[in-house]
């Protein structure tokens, strides 16, 4: 009786122990991003990496993760919607998509783009393009941000370009698509069994 009992309990917390995977390979680039910053406890984790040819001085570009641990099993598209809100108050005009719902892995996901028109106490512009990925463990958020100098009372989301302006629009229509690939075929949660090969 006694082995029986204890079989019980190692069987309840293997099964409580999910040990589930974030993936978040390198960012597409040559040479490497270079992380910037590394940091976590019991709340949360939070990781950064920007080019290698830029400073955090003066960030462009950006690729952020982050797990919440506390928020375990939450609809992703809740999350998307705080981060709306805050984006709303953030910014002095603002443009959303999303979010889009689907589930991978078996897990619960939700992608979105927010488009803000001056961020606030800044002189930038900023295109964020996110995926929220609901887990037993956390939420994980995975965040690729473009920066620009803000265009005064422009339409969030619209850039016009100058005099290479063919060249200048086909590169940064190129670089959203590369994120926007990069977030949906890259960035994955994995069971503690693994991903399946796609």
């Amino acid at each position: 009786m006694k082995h029986i009992a204890v079989a019980l309990v190692l069987a309840l917390v293997s099964t409580s122990a999910f040990a589930e995977t974030l993936v978040v390979p390198p960012y597409p680039a040559n040479p490497a991003w270079k992380n910037i910053t590394d940091k976590a406890n019991a709340d949360q984790k939070l990781m950064e990496w920007i080019p290698a040819n830029q400073s955090e001085n003066a960030i462009d570009d950006i690729l952020t993760e982050q797990v919440f641990f506390r928020l375990k099993n939450v609809d992703p598209s809740l999350l998307i919607g705080n981060i709306f809100k805050s984006s709303m108050q953030a910014c002095d005009r603002i443009r959303t998509n999303g979010p889009t719902r689907q589930m991978e892995n078996g897990y619960p996901v939700a992608y979105a783009q927010v488009y803000c028109g001056h961020q606030k106490g800044t002189t930038i512009d900023v295109d964020i393009f996110m995926k929220a990925m609901s887990g037993h463990d956390g939420m994980y958020v995975v965040q690729r941000e473009f920066h620009r100098p803000a265009d005064s009372g422009g339409v969030p989301g619209v850039v016009s370009f100058g005099k290479n302006g063919d060249a200048q629009m086909k590169a940064f229509m190129a670089a959203h698509s590369a994120a926007n690939d990069y977030l949906a075929s890259k960035v994955r949660l994995c069971p503690s069994a693994g991903c399946a090969k796609r």
